[in-house]
């Protein structure tokens, strides 16, 4: 017996039977309910007419009875006796009647229909709710020894706002809780759910349950005692102590981490190496924080333990008494300010902007996004060595994240531009509710990133204006991370010393043709290293002159001034670094929507700032182009002696590494970016063909919309090498079906977790992409996003939906799925290209699921549930080949024609002149496809989901494969005839 009366004949106490607990898994064992938004659908699923937690209510029911002898008025007292008696009885008694009339030989089907109908209205006329669950079936479970096992999986999206109500999601719990004291419940939850459970519902859990389930993510982050780590570190470690600033400034980057050398240099920290180091030992032994990274490129991280400790000691002492002076500088107070020095109507006389004059930037960039200035000046402190504040300085030179690093490498051509249509979002831009790249913590800040393994350096800035956008590449090129991690004394002096590694140490050779600037005949590398740090500290002093108004009359021209420093600087570096043989990455972010808040001056001001540094980056040999086809002052192309010499049938020169420009609508910024470095004399740099020293030659730049089949593969192989994976065809094509940009895809890979060596598979792929925004699946610039957000809930689960499940958790509207009078289906449109399909058990999207792939053993199906053109792997499994039974055409034309059957009239079947079904008449080319797209544009981004699948294949689509970029030439050709058409005495008289 499970339950016991008082001898004073009081109410029954009955105690719980049941048990609630996480769990790590959705074990097989018992009931499962995947992802319930709700209680009621929770029920719905616990306790439906079929459901197995009836046929256990109905055994708990029976052992009740049996208890009795079957006597039914004893039966229905101790149903009375055994629910709380602060709740009323279910349904009013009729719960009792309906299960004593089902055990007695009557129709058990209505107790059933009842069961699933509490709640809401049932049959009986009455209107339930959750206390009628709870006093009934519930208080049933819990007085007998039959104790089924639910396993309930919670789901990521628990805690969004705009999904659920935190009323809703607090009556889940009560349910949830309530379930627990009759069965064995296992919440599987992600950390990040359990840790928000316990923090903002931890009165409706259980004490036990909350123990438990902090004691497990603990232990997964290597924590022992978080509860006792965080007690112990407040009472061992002093509210004064610095140490707690320096895990502040941890904290507060977008990933609870930073580099040793970036905690070095900021001003908050305002101690010596000595004591910092002890300040890290403080927290590594206290558990607050660990490290990872090479010795000459370390990260503190902090733990979840650190993050609560800190929590707690602004909890417990407030931020004034112990903090108080560090938080003034810190990010609370503002990353924006009033001046800046990168605006054209401001820069020459060194006051204001023009209030009532627009941003040469983008609409988006308020006029607090300024350049990298300084108070250095004012305060006599180098903004690197020292560090700054968030709302006034110089913005710090930030690191990237590995994966931002791997797509702004990825999706630049090889000496070209790369144009990545990817959103901005994070810091001082609301532009976009979701977004794939996060902003610097202060979005002035010059970006760097080195990686050691592929010497690969990668540098930028977000685009506010020319002048801060110049300055900033100045500053990440000949950083202080540049300096420690590439440009280093050793490295530049190579094997022999003096300089060696560059150009064999000849610095007239670097001074005349390299145009290296700040180099004397006595230098060594270590002279050179002091040298360009000085030149970086000119720069910022010009700057904060610039910014302050301190300058004389006869510098009213210091923006300009300042600007040929600044590219002087960056000429210097780029031709370093290609002679080291780095490969130098230039990123340029474009915040803001870039159709709509690209002016036209701010489109000119980007147009001549990159033909600047593209000329300055180019050369002819050993020769740059800036100097010998675009330098008006005679003195400096004096300097270089001759003209480089140039093979008419060859005369194409090289430009040193890569652009990467990424912003939402960049890709509208291509023609833009041809036409400018083609017609340099528009912009400021016109060809001085007349001038002595002067001579023909060409560098061909390569313009490509980054998201071509190519910059997917290398992104896909970069980062699964990083995750111990190896890619397939497969994964390439599944990655650039369902994404956008390099930088999406590269996000969502970078985020699987490492395996050991083995192949990439296609339900690794379903887990990455739930990971990104549902904006950033199949996105379509100008849509609703209806269509990516239907596929990306059918990626974020693990099971087939029902339309109305769909439909409640994509937020979209049953008629706008399904499709109504005049309304188009997004669901027959996603199916008709097999992207998802409805299966007996509900919706899914067309790749494999990690349990069981769907329809399996159905006749005429692939059982890995791909589309059914898309190309397979040649070292696939077997299920990878089975070949498709229904005789479809595996090809872009099948595809179309199958489209077109499911969604054009029927009578357009026949009709070769119909602008959809004629196009699949014969071959199927690149023409023919683009037929389709123009009449029914609805289906772009289905189509290039289809093209992905295909491989890019020319046999899958017919005809040879459009060219993927544009060239700009930029210099102009010779008309001299071939040096290898001449004899060699004519040779050698050109030579001489």
């Amino acid at each position: 017996m499970t339950f016991s009366a008082e001898e004073d004949g009081s109410d029954a106490i009955v105690p719980d039977s049941g048990s609630l607990r996480f769990a790590s898994s959705t074990e097989t064992i018992g009931t499962v309910v995947r992802e319930p938004m709700s209680a009621s659908a929770l029920h719905d699923a616990l306790f439906g007419v079929d459901e197995p937690l009836q046929d256990a209510l109905f055994a708990a029911a029976e052992e009740l009875a049996a208890d009795v002898d079957g006597d039914r008025v004893a039966f229905a007292e101790r149903l009375d006796a055994i629910r709380d008696p602060n709740m009323d009885a279910s349904v009013g008694g009729a719960f009792a009647e309906e299960l004593i009339d089902g055990l007695a030989g009557g129709n058990r089907y209505r107790v059933r229909k009842l069961l699933a109908q509490l709640g809401s209205n049932t049959y009986l006329g009455v209107r339930t709710g959750f206390e009628d669950i709870y006093a009934g079936p519930m208080a049933l479970l819990r007085a007998a020894d039959v104790t089924p096992t639910v396993v309930v999986s919670l789901s990521s999206d628990l805690f969004d706002t705009d999904t659920v109500r935190r009323e809703t999601r607090e009556t889940l719990l009560e349910y949830v809780t309530e379930l627990a004291r009759g069965c064995d419940v296992r919440l599987v939850a992600s950390g990040l759910v359990q840790t928000r459970l316990m923090q903002e519902h931890r009165e409706l859990l259980p004490a036990g349950v909350i123990e438990s389930a902090a004691a497990r993510l603990r232990e997964a982050a290597g924590v022992v005692d978080g509860d006792d780590v965080v007690a112990d570190a407040l009472s061992t470690i002093d509210y004064t102590d610095s140490a707690w600033n320096v895990l502040r400034v941890i904290c507060e980057g977008r990933s609870d981490s930073a580099r040793y050398a970036a905690l070095r240099s900021d001003s908050r920290l305002d101690f010596g190496r000595s004591r910092l180091s002890q300040c890290l030992s403080t927290l590594t032994e206290a558990d607050l924080v660990f490290t990872e990274g090479p010795q000459n490129d370390k990260y503190a991280i902090a733990t979840p333990a650190g993050t609560a400790a800190l929590d707690a000691l602004e909890d417990d002492i407030g931020l004034q008494s112990g903090l108080g002076d560090f938080e003034s500088e810190g990010v609370s107070e503002t990353l924006q300010s009033k001046v800046d020095p990168c605006n054209d109507e401001q820069g020459r006389e060194g006051g204001d902007p023009d209030p009532d004059q627009p941003r040469d930037g983008t609409d988006g960039t308020a006029d607090g996004d300024r350049p990298a200035a300084a108070e250095a000046a004012a305060t006599d402190q180098s903004a690197e060595s020292g560090g700054r504040s968030h709302s006034s300085g110089f913005a710090p030179v930030e690191t990237l994240d590995r994966w931002e690093h791997h797509a702004a490498v990825a999706s630049a051509p090889n000496g070209g531009v790369g144009v990545d249509d990817v959103p901005l979002g994070g810091v001082n831009n609301a532009a976009f509710e979701e977004w794939t790249v996060a902003r610097q913590e202060d979005n002035r800040s010059p970006i760097y990133s080195y990686n050691e393994d592929r010497d690969e350096l990668v540098v930028g800035a977000d685009w506010h204006g020319p002048l801060q956008y110049t300055v900033s590449v100045a500053r990440a090129l000949l950083s202080p991370l540049a300096f420690k991690q590439v440009l280093t004394p050793d490295r530049l002096d190579g094997k022999a010393g003096d300089l060696d590694a560059l150009l064999n140490g000849v610095k007239a050779e670097l001074r005349d043709k390299r145009c290296l600037g700040y180099l004397k005949q006595s230098y060594t590398g270590e002279d050179y290293v002091e040298a360009l740090e000085g030149g970086i500290e000119d720069l910022k002093t010009l700057t904060a002159n610039i910014e302050h108004g301190e300058f004389s009359e006869e510098q009213r021209d210091l923006r300009s001034e300042t600007m040929k420093l600044a590219h002087g600087l960056i000429g210097t570096a780029t031709g370093i670094y290609d002679l080291l043989d780095v490969d130098v990455t230039r990123i340029l972010r474009l915040p803001g929507r870039v159709t709509s808040d690209m002016k036209a001056g701010g489109r000119k001001d980007l147009q001549q700032c990159l033909v600047r540094m593209a000329t300055i980056a180019s050369k002819m040999g050993e020769y740059t182009q800036s100097r010998v086809q675009f330098e008006p002052r005679e003195e400096k192309r004096e300097a270089i002696r001759e003209a480089p010499t140039v093979d008419a049938a060859d005369p194409t020169g090289t430009h040193i590494g890569q652009w990467s420009i990424q912003g939402y609508g960049a890709t509208d910024l291509t023609g833009d970016i041809e036409y400018a470095l083609e017609h340099p004399g528009e912009f400021g740099l016109p060809m001085q063909t007349e001038s002595e020293h002067y001579a023909d030659f060409v560098v061909d730049m390569p313009i490509e919309a980054a998201f071509t089949r190519e910059r997917v593969a290398t992104a896909t192989t970069r980062i699964l090498s990083l995750r111990s994976m190896r890619t397939t065809r497969q994964a390439v094509s599944v990655m650039q079906a369902f994404t956008g940009s390099i930088h999406d895809v590269s996000k969502a890979l970078f985020f699987k977790s490492s395996e050991d060596g083995r192949h990439v598979r296609v339900d690794d792929l379903k887990y990455a992409l739930s990971t990104l925004p549902k904006s950033r699946i199949i996105p379509e610039r100008g849509s609703k996003g209806t269509k990516s957000a239907i596929i990306h809930t059918l990626l974020s689960t693990d099971r087939p939906l029902s339309q109305r499940e769909l439909c409640d958790r994509a937020g979209v509207a049953t008629g706008t799925f399904a499709g109504h009078g005049d309304k188009r289906s997004h669901r027959d449109e996603l199916a008709a290209f097999d992207l998802i399909r409805e299966t007996e058990s509900g919706w899914v999207v067309c790749l494999t699921y990690r349990e069981a792939d769907f329809n399996a053993d159905t006749p005429g199906e692939r059982p890995d549930a791909l589309p059914f053109y898309a190309v397979r792997d040649d070292e696939a499994s077997y299920r990878d080949r089975v070949a498709d039974a229904d005789g479809r055409e595996e090809s872009l034309r099948g595809a179309v024609y199958e489209a077109a059957v499911a969604l054009e009239p029927t009578g357009a079947l026949g009709d070769p002149d119909h602008p959809v079904i004629g196009a699949t008449y014969g071959t199927f080319d690149r023409t023919q496809l683009r037929r389709v797209a123009d009449a029914r544009p609805e289906w772009r981004a289905l189509l290039n989901a289809a093209c992905a699948f295909v491989g890019d294949d020319p046999l899958g689509i017919g005809g040879d494969p459009e060219p993927r970029a544009t060239v700009a030439t930029i210099g102009r050709e010779p008309e001299q005839e071939p040096i290898t058409s001449r004899t060699p005495d004519q040779a050698a008289t050109a030579s001489d």
